[in-house]
Parts: C-alpha cells; structure tokens; sequence
C-alpha cells in the first residue's frame, strides 16, 4: 500500500535471556556501524570542494545513497523490503527519539525507527543482571535481595536438577527453550551440559518442530516453555509432534494461574488443548516426588508426554500425606522420619496415601469409612492444597469426603471415575485451567454418560482471561477457594438428598 505505517523496534539485545539468532546477530553489526553517518557526510563534504563539478558529483551520489548503505552496513534487510531505515538511534535520548519521529511520521512510505535501549537503564543492579530483574518478586532495592526468600524448592529447580541427573545417565537427552534458560531453570543444566542445550530465541513454533526433528533421529528432546508460551506452538504440536507420536517431552512451566504477571501469562488454557490431541500425554503433580516420577516416566515413554507444574515452591511429599509440613522428616524420595509421622495435619489427623506414578492412573489418597453414598473431591496438579482444605472443613462439618488426585488429564482414569460414581452422589472437580476442554468438563461429559445419577461440581476458571494479581486474591475472585467449592458441596449434597 506504500501508506505511512511507523514500526518502532525496540532494541535493548535481550529477550527474556541474552537474543540468539539471525536476526539478533544482523542487528548487532547494525548497531555497530554508525560509521556510515560520517563517512556519507564526510564524502558529501569533500566532493563539493572540487571545481564545477561539486555539486553535480553531490546529486549523483546523493541519488545513490542505497549503494553506499550497502557497502558499509550489512544486509540492509528493511530497505530491501521496501521499508525505510532510521537508526541506530540512542532510545534513552528524547530529544533525539523526537525528532526521528517526526522525521517517520512526515514520510508517505513505511518506516522502521531503529531504537537501541539498554535493558534496567537507570538502576545499576537490573542493567548488571537483566535476566533476573525480567520479572521480579518485591525486592531490596539498594542490594536486588529478595525481601521474601523460598524456604524450599519450586517446581522450576526439581525439574532441573532431575534433568540434570538424567541427562548424566542418557547423551540422548537434550533441552530446548525458546529464550527463557533462567526462567525454566535450564541455567543449571547449561552448567553441566553445555552443548546439550539449544536456544532457540523466541520461536516457540521452531523450538517444537526441532525438537520433533531430533525426536525422529533418535534423541530425546525436552522442550521447556511457559504455558502461555506454548499456544504459539499449537500446529506444531499437533502435526509435528502428536501425528507422528514422536517422544517429545514438554516441560510446561507456570501452569495454572501465575498471578502477579498479567492477564497475558496465566496459564489456564493448557490441558483444554492439549488433552484434544491424540497421542498426547498430559499429567500435573501434586508434590516434589510426583514431578520426579513423571520426568523420568515421561523419557521412558514412546510417546508425546507433557507435564504441567506451576510457578513457585513445590509441595513437598510430607505434605501430600498429612504430616505437618516442612518441619517433617521425609525428604524428595519419600523416606519418613518416624518422630515427625505423628505431626499429622488435617481435622482428623488424617494420613494420605502416595504410590508410585503409574501411567494413566489416578490416585485414591483417602477412602471415607461410610458405605453410604456421599462426596468425593477430585483435584489435579497444584490444586492439592484446597482439596486438602476442603476435606477438613467438610469433615470438621460431619463430612468424610473420598480423595482423589488425578494425576493424568490423559488418559483419563475412568476406571477410578467409576469407583468413586459408584460410592458417591456428588464428586467436584478441583483445576486451574478454563472449563471448557479441562477436566471438570470431561468428567462432566463422562459421568453424564456412564453415571447419570451422579451431581458434578466442576471447580473450574469460567472461560474468561484471568486478570493480575495475588494468586490467592484470584483463586478467591474465580470461585477456586475452598470456602466457595465448600458451599457448593454443601448446596449439592442437600439436593442430592432430597
């Protein structure tokens, strides 16, 4: 169309981690060639001291300026599309950024505003450590400290360090991210295995077909990405990977809600997408030795194999099984220590159970004691916690509820749908995803089916964009917290009984 469109690229050579790629190397030799600016003017000057000829000799090279773009900076890939080139230009100098502006608005032709920036320009402590001040938890500003520190590991670090172990035992495995190695935690396993990781910038939809690629030559690649992140590489996860059920292994991080990253991160959309594909596996753990179980299952497995785990500290084993916590004696492995087994959490001082991670199966944690029909709680992934909650409060209410984590979107464990319709009149659903395509939907669509009798209360995000925010502030805004799903149970169990 030739119409005056201003593209404004923002140039501060980082993504999230440090750029790779083409293009990044092509505009590290344009930023470096600001010799062209005086070599133009320097020849225009000399040229129009010669005699007669001056400025005859200035017009014709001023008509052949492209050339002399071409010899000096490399490529000149906009000017070849047909766009206009301005820049360098030093971004953190308005004056000069003002004037380019004007200078592009006032052309009847596209223009691109080259704009050089140093990402944390102003604080010294973002611009030495860039990656880290990307997206950062409140913080000390005259030392960058957190002023709040894990008091265990998150998800991101046991991924990494089973990663790690794995990759020490199999030279097949291989990482691949898409320009975020600090944020999935592969920093730690660039350390160990240098030429083992691939960055692939951001190009979420190549990192999934190479991984593909390698897959199909007998590698074992692991594609790490955020869950927001990954819709980009939708196609490619279907046809690339899921048609030809290659074993490529997604390590999706940030699942479920994110909170305090924006309505563009929350990664509620996951499991609807993915559990559509056929040949995909799709599996969220409850604690730090569910995760370690899947990784290592999810290598030995012939297939496609995604495993959702969410931002911050992991659940620790302890938890899972009722004892008090972080104080408990029972490490990532699953060895208890029998001074703490009697810190038990919990109304009635509960003990849950924890098997081993087998493929496709949901685990019964707790079995109510009553042969009558009542209420079983069902959750996946991160949403343990306000299961456990929900537990106790029902209990301490006179409620025993049956206690199912799920483990595996898909497969769908029908087989323990089944046992818990058979023994129950109402099941709710606990999950950190959209409703449609997630797994209260597809409980929903299995008991309306095979159980007809049986009142579903899917504690799902309505299908909406979730907005910034607390986690826990928003768990609360979209019904996700035990005190709602509690009186929706209770709602549920008086109809049942009428």
């Amino acid at each position: 169309l030739k119409s005056n469109m201003v593209i404004v690229l923002n140039d501060n050579n980082m993504s999230i981690s440090k750029n790779v790629g083409g293009m990044a190397n092509y505009l590290g030799k344009v930023r470096t060639a600001v010799s062209y600016t005086d070599l133009k003017g320097k020849v225009e000057a000399a040229v129009k001291r010669v005699p007669k000829f001056g400025d005859k000799l200035t017009n014709k090279i001023r008509s052949s300026k492209d050339s002399i773009k071409r010899l000096v900076i490399p490529g000149m890939l906009f000017e070849d599309m047909g766009i206009t080139y301005i820049g360098p230009i030093d971004g953190h100098d308005i004056e000069l950024l003002i004037r380019a502006f004007n200078t592009a608005f006032a052309a009847r032709k596209p223009v691109l505003v080259h704009v050089v920036t140093k990402k944390g320009k102003g604080y010294r402590l973002a611009e030495e450590n860039s990656s880290k001040f990307h997206g950062i938890e409140p913080f000390i500003p005259y030392n960058g400290e957190l002023k709040k520190l894990p008091e265990r590991l998150g998800y991101t670090d046991i991924f990494a360090n089973e990663l790690i172990e794995l990759a020490d035992k199999d030279e097949r495995i291989v990482a691949i991210t898409a320009a975020m190695q600090t944020g999935t935690g592969l920093d730690k396993f660039e350390e160990k295995h240098k030429d083992r990781l691939i960055d692939v910038g951001i190009a979420e939809e190549h990192a999934v077909t190479f991984a593909a690629g390698m897959a199909s030559a007998g590698m074992r690649p692991v594609v790490c990405i955020y869950s927001t992140f990954l819709q980009r590489a939708y196609d490619q996860i279907l046809h690339d990977v899921c048609l030809n059920s290659l074993p490529v292994v997604f390590a999706i991080d940030r699942a479920g809600i994110v909170g305090k990253d924006g309505a563009t991160h929350q990664g509620i959309f996951d499991i609807s997408y993915l559990s559509s594909m056929p040949n995909m596996t799709v599996a969220a753990p409850a604690n730090d030795k569910e995760l370690i179980e899947m990784i290592e299952l999810a290598f030995n497995m012939e297939r496609p194999f995604a495993i959702r785990y969410p931002r911050g500290e992991a659940r620790t084993l302890n938890e899972s099984l009722g004892i008090a916590g972080r104080d408990a004696g029972t490490d990532v492995n699953g060895a208890a220590d029998s001074n703490s087994a009697a810190e038990c959490k919990g109304a009635a001082a509960a003990r849950f159970d924890q098997t081993e991670v087998e493929y496709g199966k949901a685990l019964l944690r707790h079995e109510r004691s009553s042969a009558e029909k009542g209420v079983a709680i069902g959750y996946i992934g991160s949403m343990e916690e306000t299961a456990y909650k929900l537990y106790d409060m029902l209990l301490s209410d006179g409620v025993e509820a049956d206690l199912v984590n799920f483990r595996f979107v898909r497969p769908l464990d029908t087989q323990m749908l089944d046992r818990i319709a058979e023994r129950n009149n109402v099941i709710a659903v606990l999950e950190e995803n959209v409703f449609t395509g997630g797994l209260g939907e597809q409980t929903g669509a299995y008991l309306s089916k095979c159980h007809p009798g049986c009142r579903l209360i899917a504690a799902s995000i309505r299908d909406t964009f979730v907005e910034h925010g607390d986690r826990e502030e928003l768990l609360k805004m979209y019904g996700l917290d035990p005190e709602q799903i509690y009186k929706d149970i209770r709602s549920a169990l008086t109809r049942a009984g009428d």
